[in-house]
């Protein structure tokens, strides 16, 4: 790779690509994760803490330029793009995973349409691009994402979070390919962004509010780097991201660069997960096979002798570090295997009402998180991570699952288009802020997107 230069092989590739070089199943796959996100975006204004933080960004001011979805007001687009991926991310529900390049190869940890999808509408929007500029734009960001993201060798356990790092990448180019950048000006916006590339793993670790900030300020940092670019700020670094103290030396300790070449041109890659629900991908295979033990039934701790949940070793210092009964912020539930079995038990489903305060605060929860356990004895089988759920009755009865390919995974357990549908009107209905009509209207303009004139009629029905 060394007589390569990787920054201008990506700006030809960007630059270069076409909506007629695009497949129907890339198009079909772009149309799904935004019904997806549209869902995801709508609920985020039930977090507690995006009132104060879209209110901090609407007094700032500036260009009424893109909408802040379900607050209705307009903001400067890279604002917008910041705000709105705070949104998507409040219950971590949305599209993850950054899909494997090669098929005998797992997925990487990722979170790329938290950061891609509010960047693109915003600048679209601003734009008054049509629907097939914001796919195109929007598939050439999700697809060179996920290409850095599969070389970078990124672990949850390492110290820089991948959405603060790589997934500048996706929003530079989104936002480049809408504003029209030339070569020189988008390899002007990759020096920018890689520039603003930072955020702490740590913040999940501890489960703290801050585990939004990266993936936002990634989203607001894309969209400033190609607004920058626009402006001829200065000549850009030779080759930002695999050249000296590039994005690879700076932040990834055993990457492979080459890999980003793989299929490009003729496969576009993205998201690999639609999320069957609100929490952390490393906690779905535990909750798939909780609710594949209880079998359709719920259970109170009267009827429960213990209960059992084996993971493998990184998944249990991961997100099996211990719920804390009386912890009532929804991530400190998303990113704690034992509060959302205790609730698949309890409940039947995990849902976002059910990682409201009155719900994680209930002394029947309490009840059973004292009497699960969680072991990490189950190794990994390849890149897959399994789980095992034994749910011992007072009656003597035992009831077990294991799973080890948690739903919601493209290419093995893909969610059927009811499914995702199912998800983004329940998605809909506890938000509360957008209507049935309004709701359908959204999925009808994204399954015809590329008849779509003008992004900010599709805007216009999640304001």
């Amino acid at each position: 790779m060394s007589d390569v230069n990787l920054t201008d092989v990506f700006v030809d590739y960007v630059c270069d690509t076409k909506w007629e070089d695009l497949d129907d199943v890339t198009i079909d796959r772009v149309k799904c994760r935004l019904i997806d996100s549209f869902g995801v975006l709508a609920i985020g204004h039930t977090s507690p803490d995006t009132d104060a933080t879209v209110a901090l960004l609407q007094k700032a001011g500036g260009a009424e330029e893109s909408t802040i979805a379900t607050y209705g007001s307009k903001i400067p687009m890279a604002q917008a793009a910041f705000a709105n991926s705070i949104l998507m991310r409040s219950y971590d529900f949305e599209c993850i995973d950054a899909e494997a390049l090669n098929d005998d190869e797992g997925n990487t940890a990722a979170h790329i349409s938290g950061t891609t999808v509010p960047a693109a509408l915003a600048v679209a929007e601003a734009l008054h691009a049509s629907g097939k500029d914001l796919m195109l734009a929007l598939i050439l960001g999700d697809d060179v994402t996920t290409r850095a993201l599969c070389s970078t060798g990124f672990s949850v356990h390492d110290c820089f979070d991948g959405n603060g790092t790589a997934n500048i990448l996706g929003s530079t180019v989104a936002a480049g390919k809408l504003l029209g950048l030339d070569k020189e000006e988008m390899k002007g916006a990759f020096s920018l962004g890689i520039n603003q590339m930072s955020g702490t793993m740590q913040n999940v670790f501890e489960k703290k509010i801050t585990f939004k900030v990266p993936i936002a300020l990634s989203a607001r940092a894309g969209v400033f780097a190609a607004q920058l670019a626009t402006c001829g700020f200065g000549p850009c670094l030779n080759d930002s991201m695999n050249g000296p103290r590039g994005m690879f030396q700076m932040f990834y300790s055993n990457p492979t660069p080459e890999k980003m070449l793989t299929n490009l041109g003729t496969r576009f890659y993205a998201d690999a997960v639609i999320k069957p629900w609100p929490a952390c991908r490393a906690t779905h295979a535990s909750i798939d096979a909780t609710l594949q033990a209880c079998a359709g039934k719920t259970f109170t701790a009267d009827e429960i002798e213990a209960v059992e949940l084996h993971v493998a070793p990184g998944i249990k210092s991961f997100v099996g570090q211990g719920f804390v009964f009386g912890m009532d912020k929804s991530y400190q539930g998303a990113f704690s295997i034992d509060f959302l079995c205790a609730t698949a038990i309890l409940r039947g489903n995990v849902t976002p009402l059910y990682e409201q305060p009155e719900y994680m605060t209930d002394p029947a929860i309490g009840a059973i998180l004292e009497k699960l356990t969680i072991f990490d004895d189950l190794p990994k089988a390849g890149d897959v991570s399994p789980a095992e759920c034994v749910i011992k009755l007072a009656d003597g009865t035992e009831l077990r699952a294991r799973v080890d390919m948690a739903l919601g995974d493209y290419k093995q357990t893909r969610l059927s288009r009811d499914e995702v549908l199912a998800k983004y009107y329940a998605n809909i209905e506890f938000s509360g802020k957008v209507s049935k009509e309004n709701a359908d209207k959204i999925v009808e303009v994204i399954d015809h997107l590329e008849d779509l004139e003008d992004i900010a009629d599709l805007m216009a029905l999640i304001a």
